[in-house]
């Protein structure tokens, strides 16, 4: 096989008129937030086509909403017996060890998902221009995290498969870590089910785990960690996709007591974050995406989501149970989300905001997690969480012009 290999790459390998489509391929897609729309494999094709007819079977979303719903009644329920002192007390160990058999399912839902997600096509595509070119020339085209995972997955011929697996482990991994240390993380994880994790997770795999390092390690930072720890989660995300550097100061800021200290310490650290991972490529960005004007349809609405959750962050601060670290990354976070609503109607292309803005989309799980705190009955605040939630995947799933990607859901065929 490994003789086949060799031989495809020397006699099938591209001309320079390939290579020079492939690096344009890597400008417009590695280097940038949205892929091209590649052409379909034959199974892709006939899954397209079964898209456009008869029903749209939505089953698996739902059963892994109804799932968290279930389990946040539940495990809200327990906990609230606890607070009571009526014996039927739920462990930390039990809570954790349940939880974290929630992030597995989270995770093999993404690793074992099949030509579900909007760029579904770019991946598979991505991942056959791997098997003609070495390690080095598929580094060269952006994203090393991405491109180093994607290349030793074709050369142990594990698929798409293999690399979903490790990105549903990474991203379930830091959501995880981010709920546990919540009041109620079973409604934390319940609420980040509708985009965070059907549509960012299962659609954009590069920023999906880029998403998940950094919430692990916002969760460093809340559980005492210095600023300078979360450098190394920042730089490690980065590398599946560099607009990850942007989350860098508000992590860094929130921290630190002395403003002075903590701008100068989030410039020092963002500049050579910048210099090793960002400078080489933000003239291709602003050109291609700010330049060409590249708009997202429903990126409003998005934005507009987090930007409620950060009036609710304001709104109800002294009530949400935030301690000092918390309460000043959020607090970034809101703003940030108010600037992104301001940025919509000002920067040209709103593809470039509407994908910044998922970076923030832990701020929903942190506050609106946490409602049933500042309601007089914790079960009505609860199920309004869970109601919210619903109607925002049925929405979702009803309405957007792009669903028809996600949907059905399908299982990659072993």
């Amino acid at each position: 096989m490994h003789q086949a290999r060799v031989q495809a790459r020397s006699g099938g390998a591209p001309n320079e008129t390939d290579k020079a489509f492939i690096i344009c391929c890597g400008s417009a897609s590695l280097e940038g937030f949205i892929w091209p729309r590649l052409p379909l494999s034959r199974p892709a094709q006939q899954s397209e086509i079964n898209r456009q007819r008869g029903p749209r079977p939505v089953t698996p979303y739902w059963a892994l909403f109804s799932l968290f719903a279930f389990a946040a009644l539940v495990g809200g329920a327990r906990l609230r017996f606890a607070n009571r002192g009526t014996g039927s007390q739920w462990s930390g160990e039990s809570r954790s060890l349940l939880l974290m058999l929630g992030a597995v399912v989270v995770g093999a839902m993404i690793g074992f998902r099949y030509n579900v997600g909007g760029d579904w096509g770019a991946y598979d595509f991505m991942y056959k221009l791997a098997f003609y070119h070495s390690l080095g020339e598929m580094l060269d085209l952006g994203d090393p995290g991405y491109q180093l995972l994607t290349w030793l997955s074709q050369q142990v011929e594990g698929g798409l498969l293999l690399i979903d697996l490790v990105c549903g482990a990474l991203f379930s991994w830091g959501l995880f870590r981010l709920v546990r240390i919540q009041p109620e993380p079973w409604l934390a994880m319940l609420v980040a089910v509708p985009y965070m994790i059907i549509v960012v997770a299962m659609g954009y795999s590069r920023q999906g785990v880029a998403l998940g390092i950094l919430m692990a390690g916002l969760a460093k930072l809340m559980r005492g960690g210095s600023a300078l720890s979360f450098v190394p989660y920042v730089a490690a995300a980065a590398l599946f996709h560099k607009t990850a550097v942007v989350v860098l100061p508000l992590g860094i800021v929130g921290v630190y007591r002395h403003r002075v200290i903590a701008i100068l310490a989030a410039a020092g650290f963002g500049y050579i974050l910048y210099s090793f991972l960002l400078q080489g490529s933000l003239g291709d960005l602003v050109q291609s995406y700010i330049g060409a004007r590249y708009s997202s349809q429903g990126a409003i609405t998005r934005v507009l989501m987090t930007a409620s959750a950060a009036a609710l962050f304001f709104l109800f601060r002294k009530r949400l149970n935030f301690n000092p670290v918390e309460y000043g990354i959020w607090r970034n976070y809101s703003l940030a989300s108010f600037a992104m609503m301001i940025a919509l109607f000002i920067v040209p292309s709103s593809t470039v905001i509407d994908r910044l803005a998922l970076y923030l989309l832990p701020l929903q799980v942190a506050v609106i997690g946490r409602l049933p705190l500042v309601t007089n009955e914790e079960f009505f605040g609860r199920a309004a969480v869970i109601a919210f939630s619903g109607a925002v995947l049925f929405v979702w799933l009803t309405y957007a012009d792009n669903s028809s990607y996600w949907v059905p859901y399908q299982f990659y065929p072993i």
